[in-house]
């Protein structure tokens, strides 16, 4: 697994989320079964799409608002906004959220006729317990993980195979950090 590392632009995400509850969330990754079972009616993408037209296309999914002792969490499926002039469209009904940029490793799933739980899931988990702690990196909880769909998610890349990206904050650890530091100062 070779993850792309960039510095993340901030950009601000808007939906419509709903509340849901499951034991041990505490991220975007630990959702995969739950999405099975969504019902959605995803025509508000559209709306999105139409309200919000000098952003390039992109969706974003992610969890936050996280009860801890109730389980409880907010899921929000949402249009990325990284054109400022698009932020005056956002509706009084609308959720906003911004995402700091930063330090990110970008993960993207394999292209597959359809993004099975199973293929999402298998990706998170090669993310947090194979890379991840194998890397230089640890995952840095003060910003937020999110998936991102853009046009590979709609079939029109990879002969109609879909590809979404995962988005993991991370900060170098410290023994690396230090590491660095000592190289740098020879």
């Amino acid at each position: 697994m070779h993850p792309h590392i960039i510095e993340m632009t901030p950009f601000s995400a808007v939906g419509y989320p709903n509340r849901h509850k499951a034991e041990n969330t505490k991220e975007i990754a630990n959702t995969p079964t739950f999405w099975a079972t969504l019902t959605h009616d995803y025509s508000f993408l559209t709306t999105l799409h139409d309200t919000f037209t000098k952003s390039k296309h992109f969706e974003i999914c992610m969890v936050y608002d996280i009860d801890e002792h109730t389980g409880e969490y907010s899921y929000m499926v949402g249009r990325g906004i990284d054109n400022p002039d698009d932020l005056a469209n956002i509706k009084p009904d609308m959720t906003k959220i911004d995402i700091d940029g930063g330090l990110y490793a970008i993960f993207s799933t394999p292209p597959t006729a359809d993004l099975l739980d199973q293929v999402v899931q298998d990706t998170w988990n090669n993310i947090f317990l194979d890379w991840l702690p194998q890397s230089e990196f640890e995952y840095d909880d003060t910003r937020r993980d999110f998936s991102y769909h853009d046009e590979r998610d709609h079939g029109w890349y990879f002969g109609g195979k879909l590809q979404i990206d995962f988005c993991i904050p991370i900060r170098q650890r410290e023994e690396e950090m230090r590491k660095s530091q000592l190289r740098a100062g020879r």
